[in-house]
């Protein structure tokens, strides 16, 4: 894949399409210094699309951002933009958008490893409709994981414990290190 060096290059190359919105598309891959320099290209790009008199941008998704280096320019240019909303999660970075661009953080945004992907959309969601004066029904969502959920257990499908233990094993690894630590000090 190509290390793109202008917005050009970028929003006409195959990996990026602009109008799949909600479309996750793999840009590229390499070392995080590549990366980052990739981010801080497209970052540019997303300023520029939010300063545009027609940008339909009215909120943002932060996802564990890197506020102070990398996610600046478009952070720069919502906080221009009167009382747009930020959602997301990753504590730190949340905290230093709120303290270094002045954007407002809404719904239940922050950092909360007890939360699944689901519930943190449903509380961003939330607080965005709230944000909006817009009413929201969680009830409908909610019914078609819960179909989903009862379609499962009727065909037998239960969690395997392959996925518990991979979702487990980075807490527990801590743990064991955490006690491992602390027996070699104390003895």
């Amino acid at each position: 894949m190509n290390q793109f060096t202008t917005s050009d290059d970028i929003t006409s190359n195959k990996y990026v399409s602009m109008s799949n919105q909600f479309k996750v598309t793999l840009v590229d891959t390499g070392q995080l210094v590549k990366i980052n320099r990739l981010a801080i290209k497209l970052d540019l790009i997303l300023a520029e699309t939010i300063k545009t008199e027609d940008c339909t941008i009215k909120a943002m998704i932060s996802l564990s951002s890197e506020p102070t280096k990398i996610h600046t320019a478009s952070l720069k240019a919502c906080s221009r933009i009167n009382n747009f909303p930020i959602v997301g999660s990753g504590g730190t970075s949340l905290s230093q958008i709120a303290s270094l661009y002045d954007l407002r953080i809404v719904g239940n945004s922050g950092g909360s490893v007890a939360s699944t992907t689901l519930t943190k959309a449903l509380g961003w969601a939330r607080g965005l409709s709230e944000e909006w004066n817009m009413t929201y029904h969680e009830r409908d969502i909610l019914e078609t994981n819960e179909q989903k959920n009862e379609d499962k257990q009727k065909t037998g499908q239960a969690p395997t414990l392959k996925s518990i233990l991979e979702s487990a094993l980075p807490c527990f690894l801590f743990v064991c290190i955490s006690l491992h630590l602390i027996n070699a000090l104390g003895k």
